[in-house]
């Protein structure tokens, strides 16, 4: 019987010995110190970079189609004053000839 405890005892420990590796292996997989710190601040950089291309895209975007629309008006504008130059004109000029 004392072989039995001491076999026991020695499993115990064994058990317990795999649990901590296992636990201590976790903890240092999540818990991984900054190996790559410029690494991490180009990435940084990049990403304003990328933040600053995308509000400037959208900023020119709002500004064209601003333009879009003043250019519509300035067409609309055009057709109305020609047609009206037209029927304004087409009376007067049929008869010549």
């Amino acid at each position: 019987m004392y072989i039995y405890i001491e076999d026991h005892y020695f499993f115990n420990i064994s058990t317990k010995q795999n649990s901590y590796t296992t636990l201590a292996n976790t903890y240092n997989y999540y818990h991984i110190p900054r190996l790559f710190p410029v690494q991490e601040e180009v990435a940084a950089i990049n990403l304003a970079k990328y933040r600053k291309v995308q509000n400037e895209l959208e900023d020119a975007e709002e500004r064209a189609d601003s333009a879009e629309g003043s250019l519509q008006k300035l067409r609309v504008k055009n057709r109305s004053s020609v047609s009206a130059a037209r029927t304004s004109a087409s009376p007067g000029g049929a008869g010549v000839g």
